[in-house]
């Protein structure tokens, strides 16, 4: 995929509503380029009552390719297009002076040229501003004002500058003249950016990676771009050489302004991560790649948006099963030919939509179907027998969407086994995504009945081993297990290729949230770990590292914490409020040893289980009422972790950005792990 030039221009297009309506509509571009655009429908309730329920129709030369968060229909016009949207389930009522918004992508130039423009039927006049936004890269078109960077390209998304000092004259592309600048960044132990004179100075101080916005305040031009700072040797870099830390994160409206809000002032405006990651997801007949009329743009979007933000896309690649998994949904899929030629075109279209927007060295990382193979493991099928055939043979038979061959002659020979499938999946990333950083997910239940070490596993699971046999014994047979499950995988080939690390969960729900007697009896719950619970988790985590002799990639670990945390949050000056275990403000103990708290537990049942620390973690102690767990991120990295994933596994669970939907207006969490 070669792109033309890219204009990031965000013109904003500002129905007044008419009559007796009281919700105003507004067209907002994020980003544009030579031939398309991504924009958002922003419909505010103005009135003082909610709004139950709502329908737009409008017309519009623009050709819509993809939308999202709302259904929208296309009747064909002499000159364009007539649109009607109708809401999702979830944002049909626009709560007084709220806003929803309703995403696509169209083909075309973003023009304010709207007409027949109604809501509920009640018509809206239309008018537009010069406003501009934070797009990331483009040549300014129309009449709002694009900032440009002299060396920068207007195209780009990110630059990519050595260790050192430079100075970048700063300009409006309308012929305005801007007068009054500011630059902020997320990332300052990177790069400090500042205003010299009308000039971007920028001081790159190690390497990694960064997002700054220059802002000209007369205009309200603004541009937002991400910074990769090379190496002494000139490459671009990867992961952190600390400890990387992650969240999940959509290309929402919600999550993307989120990210976006960083330096602006305030006690909550250090928004940065080193990661951001998505699933891709939902196998190749109604899956990713379906969901946009570009095949796939998904993948390209992410990772574009990814950029400006000075983060690093991660897909989680999840198409095996194309909804709910199990050992007999993988089976039946792995083993069908039509299933698996979809399999591997899919598989084909990520890596060319990977490369074809990583040419420039952004890494990108990948972490591969979650718990397929430890579906295989808790059977006890060997890597290389014939309890399941995977169809490797069709990716030498069926030719990519591009219609090219996914395997040719210049390929190895893959069989039709286990290790076969992954070996080739593993050949085809490394092949054709040279910035990937790539990996198999593992499974603390992939046991088989009795253990690989003939310790049975038991309803709580290998983390709570020590509960029966003590700590001692237990950390044994803790250490033994992981190891062998782990050279299970290995015999399943996740090394394959010289993959880069292996990835490990802990479980998709916070604990509470799993578990409802959980809150009041944690040690009910398999999952509401305590501190030793944690170090046992840690143990098989280092296993894992000593076993496969590769890093170990902590992912969709929960973020609800153990209340009550006597933590101030420096927004409000008073302590996070208690998580009340209902959904999405479920309690669990991930941030609080990952990141340490002091918190009062309650009762006396509680206290004792979270006040436990029959290891002896010098990090825990107790005095009075209150428990202190230290952080234990150092010991993370001691077990041979270099990425700490975070979120929620489904829906319900606590999160720790604002959810997708703009439902809630931020993370249900509070914002305590931010």
């Amino acid at each position: 995929m070669i792109r033309s030039l890219r204009a990031w221009v965000l013109l904003v297009l500002v129905f007044a509503p008419t009559g007796h309506g009281q919700v105003a509509v507004e067209f907002a571009a994020s980003s544009q380029w030579s031939g398309g655009f991504v924009a958002n429908i922003r419909l505010t309730n103005q009135g003082t009552t909610a709004v139950n329920g709502w329908t737009l129709g409008f017309d519009w030369a623009a050709a819509m390719t993809s939308h999202w968060n709302a259904t929208i229909t296309t009747t064909p016009l002499a000159a364009g297009f007539r649109y009607a949207a109708v809401p999702a389930s979830w944002n049909a009522t626009i709560a007084a002076g709220a806003t929803i918004n309703v995403g696509f992508q169209a083909n075309g130039a973003f023009t304010p040229t709207v007409s027949g423009c109604v809501v509920n039927g009640i018509p809206v006049t239309p008018t537009y501003s010069g406003t501009t936004g934070g797009g990331g890269g483009g040549g300014g078109g129309g009449t709002a004002p694009f900032v440009a960077i002299a060396g920068v390209a207007h195209a780009a998304e990110a630059f990519f500058p050595p260790v050192g000092t430079s100075t970048h004259a700063l300009s409006l592309t309308n012929g305005t003249s801007g007068t009054s600048w500011s630059v902020r960044t997320n990332n300052p132990k990177v790069i400090l950016p500042s205003i010299v004179g009308g000039s971007l100075r920028l001081v790159t101080r190690n390497p990694g990676f960064a997002s700054m916005t220059l802002t000209e305040s007369s205009t309200g031009a603004s541009r937002i771009i991400g910074v990769a700072v090379r190496t002494p040797g000139g490459a671009v870099p990867r992961l952190p050489q600390r400890l990387a830390i992650g969240s999940v994160s959509e290309d929402t409206t919600a999550h993307l302004d989120y990210w976006k809000g960083y330096g602006a002032g305030g006690a909550d405006d250090r928004r940065f991560v080193d990661i951001r990651y998505i699933y891709v997801n939902g196998g190749p007949d109604n899956g990713w790649r379906t969901w946009t009329n570009t095949p796939g743009m998904r993948v390209t979007q992410y990772i574009r948006e990814s950029k400006k933000l000075g983060m690093i896309p991660c897909f989680v690649f999840y198409n095996v099963p194309d909804a709910g998994e199990s050992l007999f949904t993988n089976t039946l899929h792995l083993q069908d030919p039509a299933y698996m030629d979809g399999y591997w075109k899919d598989l084909d279209l990520f890596c060319d939509l990977v490369r074809a927007e990583t040419t420039d060295g952004w890494p990108v990382m990948v972490i591969l179907e979650p718990d397929c193979l430890g579906y295989f493991a808790q059977a006890g099928y060997s890597p290389t027998g014939t309890q399941v055939i995977p169809r490797v043979d069709r990716a030498y038979a069926v030719l990519g969407f591009d219609a090219s061959v996914i395997l040719g002659p210049t390929d190895p020979i893959f069989p039709n086994h286990i290790r076969g499938f992954v070996e080739a999946v593993n050949h085809i990333i490394r092949r054709d995504c040279p910035t990937a950083i790539f990996g198999w997910q593992m499974n603390l239940w992939a046991s088989p009945p009795g253990g690989f070490t003939g310790t049975p596993m038991g309803g709580n699971g290998i983390c709570r081993l020590t509960d029966t046999w003590g700590i001692d014994i237990g950390r044994r047979k803790i250490r033994a297990e992981g190891a062998a499950i782990t050279q299970w995988y290995v015999d399943a080939g996740v090394l394959a290729s010289n993959a880069d690390f292996v990835s490990i969960d802990k479980y998709g729900l916070d604990a509470v949230g799993q578990a409802s007697g959980a809150a009041t009896n944690p040690a009910a719950s398999p999952w509401f770990f305590n501190n030793d619970h944690w170090q046992n988790y840690l143990l098989f985590v280092k296993s894992i590292h000593r076993t496969s002799s590769k890093p170990v990639v902590l992912w969709q670990i929960p973020v609800g914490r153990v209340n009550a945390t006597t933590t101030i949050n420096p927004t409000t000056g008073t302590t996070f409020p208690l998580l009340n275990n209902t959904v999405a403000r479920y309690e669990d103990s991930a941030s609080t040893f990952f990141f340490g708290d002091t918190f009062t537990p309650g009762s006396p049942t509680r206290m004792a289980w979270f006040a436990s620390n029959l290891g002896g973690d010098p990090k825990v102690s107790v005095s009075g009422s209150t428990v202190t767990w230290g952080e234990h991120l150092t010991d993370t990295v001691d077990a041979g972790v270099v990425a700490l994933l975070c979120g929620p596994g489904v829906g319900a669970s606590t999160t720790n950005i604002p959810p997708s939907n703009l439902s809630q207006p931020g993370a249900t969490d509070d914002g305590f792990w931010m």
